[in-house]
């Protein structure tokens, strides 16, 4: 049955618009995925298996308000490559409806942890490839959002000069510092974009314990992961209430970027289950307002992203 939105009312009228979800094949990217096609816009899924790619976009067809108007369609990504990443992105930039109407929502919903051994990409880099090489063909899209669905406003030890965790790693320490990477680099997003009237604007959303398969991927032994799903089976929220979220955010009126509209800021930069606004600690709150920390971050980010 195709995903359906509580929130459809409130929805921007998404025909016409250019959608990217990465890790949009499964869980809570796929079922986001089909709510923009179900909402009229053209949607590029990326994953890296072709066989759940294209049940993916069966889905999409299933979904989609007019499939034969609506691009819809699957790319192969293997979201650890920085390589690929940019291979990946500039391919996206060169679409020609992208080229023409600019790219109006991408959502990386591509992250888990990983309670295993430390893993680094292929080039030995984290960061926004895909974002930093679309920010142009975000720019020109008129109010584009961007949503990071991971661990928004649940703070965590942010190391500039080891981002890779490279000298110490622990998984509790790599789940809490990936969750302040993507924070940090959100709001300097935001604030690069503030004289920006129509956006794009940038979200990041912790979604909660969710009932996904993606404790298969976590690095657990596999009877630990079955275990494991039988107790997200009941304590976990509802994949829909999850996408609903990210949807939301992706389309409705109230996070649109528009001339004397409330400020990226203002409307929110990080979201809980059910997009309450987190209350962030004094101390986290500090180190999101360090520009000195903040700007080594960005500038780490916009390296990988230039390489």
């Amino acid at each position: 049955m195709p995903a359906t939105s509580s929130s459809s009312s409130t929805a921007l009228p998404l025909l016409g618009r250019n959608a990217v979800v990465v890790g949009g094949t499964r869980g809570i990217g796929g079922a986001v995925a089909e709510l923009l096609a179900a909402a009229g816009a053209s949607v590029l899924v990326a994953g890296s298996d072709p066989a759940t790619g294209a049940a993916a976009v069966e889905r999409l067809r299933a979904a989609a308000a007019d499939s034969q108007q609506q691009r819809l369609e699957f790319r192969q990504l293997d979201a650890s490559s920085m390589v690929a990443c940019k291979e990946f992105a500039d391919a996206v930039a060169a679409e020609p409806a992208v080229v023409k109407d600019g790219l109006h929502v991408l959502v990386m919903s591509a992250g888990h942890v990983n309670v295993g051994s430390r893993k680094e990409t292929r080039e030995g880099k984290e960061g926004f490839v895909v974002t930093n090489r679309l920010l142009p063909s975000l720019r020109r899209a008129s109010d584009a959002r961007v949503v990071y669905v991971l661990a928004g406003g649940s703070g965590g030890a942010l190391e500039p000069d080891d981002l890779q965790l490279s000298k110490s790693f622990s998984f509790v320490k790599a789940a809490g510092a990936s969750g302040a990477l993507v924070d940090v680099l959100t709001k300097r997003l935001a604030d690069e974009h503030k004289t920006f009237a129509s956006g794009p604007s940038f979200y990041h959303v912790f979604p909660g314990v969710v009932n996904t398969s993606n404790v298969y991927s976590m690095g657990l032994p596999r009877p630990v992961a079955f275990v494991a799903s039988l107790a997200m089976g009941l304590l976990g929220r509802p994949v829909a209430q999850a996408a609903d979220d990210v949807f939301r955010l992706a389309s409705a009126a109230e996070f649109a970027a528009a001339a004397g509209a409330p400020s990226n800021e203002e409307r929110g930069l990080f979201f809980h289950a059910g997009l309450a606004r987190p209350n962030l600690d004094a101390a986290y709150a500090a180190k999101l307002a360090d520009d000195e920390l903040t700007g080594r971050v960005w500038a780490a980010s916009q390296e990988t992203a230039a390489a």
